[in-house]
């Protein structure tokens, strides 16, 4: 068969046809990309969370509201709260692990042993802290009827005391504030009921005790409309130095002392109170998404004064919060998010290593100059012996009676095996300037031995 031959038009119309087919490709590249992205953001848009809180009263459902109603405002969640008397703070970590919600409020001093019962199959290791939001306290509210007690004791000695419902966080914390002030619990009637029955309007409660928000309405109902007094668990003047709620905390590390101000309430107290205060904290999974959690706390931190204007207790939020006081781990997304403005190893160490390179500045002048005055030298050295070599062909113009012609190329090559010598010695250097100096000595002994050989035919 002949050889088949291409034409100039057939090549056009082949890198036409790759051209095209290119074009294609990476249009369907282009287009497929786009898709994909389409697809993940509405993913990422349209994912439903399930947020537990409490019940309808509650502190954790008033906040928790307010938080969903903004992060599904913000990104375009389903982020559902979920209320009843059935979620409190041990129920809320049991239902993440389980897998039944995604984010729920909880105490920062919730007991692992208390979420992990006997039916519980799955370990703690999964919840995350996402962030503490609010400080929760403890209210121990009387009527104003009664006489000003003289201590805790003495205020609960034979009373109806209402602590929340068995098993609860807030009954659990309250059991451990009356063991640490030494009061025996026989010597009154623990009442454990559902939150919103906790009042002083209830005839089976004669002192109220709570763990909430500042700003529960059921803690101003009962100051204002309910004659209620709040009770102070020491001397604010003897806080952080010697009072009975630092002991409380010393053994109880994540509590802290709070001051509730006077007229917090309108006109009420009348004058400061001491009590307790405990994180409340908003708890995650691990395997919740980590870009999630941190552009949900970017946009949070971000808007912080439009949340406060929601509900003044998201003015508590802060970033600047003690890491090591999380009862749980924080979540990637959360260290990602708190770390982001971390200086960097360079920005840590820039001054030290700003004098480091200072120092290496000045160590590589040193060589620099150094290493210019051993090649100054050793220029120095070969132009000695250039010089030599240039004498010698000088000589080489005298008459022959004079000069014998065998010493001088003697000579030279004396001048070239000692310069051979100083290279292996590195007192010079193979550059251009000793390249110069052999091309010399051998120029000139190739003079001599033509004159020589000029001279022999003369004769």
């Amino acid at each position: 068969m002949g050889k088949t031959s291409l034409s100039l038009s057939d090549i056009e119309i082949n890198f036409h046809n790759k051209h095209q087919a290119l074009f294609i490709w990476m249009r369907s590249l282009f287009l497929f990309i786009i898709l994909f992205s389409i697809l993940g953001s509405c993913v990422f848009q349209s994912k439903k969370y399930y947020f537990a809180t409490s019940d309808q009263s509650s502190t954790y459902y008033l906040v928790g509201k307010e938080l969903s109603v903004f992060l599904n405002s913000e990104f375009n969640w389903k982020l559902q709260v979920l209320k009843g008397e059935e979620f409190n703070s041990i129920n809320n970590c049991r239902k993440l692990l389980s897998g039944e919600v995604d984010f729920a409020f909880a105490q920062n001093d919730i007991s692992i042993n208390d979420i992990l019962d006997n039916d519980t199959i799955y370990t703690v290791s999964e919840i995350r802290t996402v962030i503490p939001v609010y400080s929760e306290l403890v209210f121990i509210i009387y009527p104003d009827s009664l006489p000003e007690p003289e201590n805790l004791e003495n205020l609960l000695y034979d009373r109806n005391v209402g602590i929340g419902m068995r098993g609860s966080g807030s009954a659990f914390l309250l059991l451990e504030l009356f063991e640490n002030f030494g009061i025996d619990t026989t010597r009154f009637h623990l009442v454990y009921c559902d939150p919103d029955e906790n009042r002083l309007d209830n005839p089976n409660i004669e002192i109220s005790c709570l763990l909430t928000g500042l700003n529960n309405p059921r803690i101003e109902e009962m100051i204002m409309s309910q004659n209620g007094k709040l009770f102070s668990l020491g001397d604010i003047n003897l806080i952080n130095i010697a009072s009975s709620v630092d002991g409380f905390c010393l053994n109880y590390p994540r509590a802290r002392p709070f001051i509730i101000p006077k007229n917090s309430y309108n006109n009420k107290p009348d004058k400061p109170i001491l009590t307790i205060a405990i994180d409340a904290v908003l708890l995650t999974r691990a395997n919740v998404n980590e870009r999630h959690i941190y552009e949900m706390l970017e946009a949070i931190f971000n808007n912080v004064q439009s949340l406060g204007n929601r509900d003044w207790l998201l003015f508590m939020l802060n970033e600047n919060f003690d890491r090591l006081h999380m009862n749980f781990p924080l979540h990637k997304g959360t260290i990602n998010y708190l770390d982001r403005n971390q200086p960097s190893f360079f920005e840590r160490y820039a001054e030290l290593a700003g004098v480091i390179f200072s120092i290496m500045i000045v160590i590589f002048g040193a060589i620099a100059s150094l290493n210019q005055r051993m090649k100054r030298k050793r220029k120095d050295r070969i132009d000695i012996y250039i010089q030599k070599a240039l004498d010698i062909e000088s000589k080489m113009e005298l008459d022959e009676h004079v000069i014998n012609p065998i010493d001088l190329i003697s000579k030279l090559n004396e001048l070239k095996r000692n310069a051979y010598v100083q290279l292996i010695n590195e007192k010079f250097s193979a550059n251009e300037s000793f390249n110069i100096f052999i091309n010399l000595v051998n120029e000139i002994i190739k003079k001599i031995q033509v004159k020589v050989n000029s001279q022999d035919q003369v004769k």
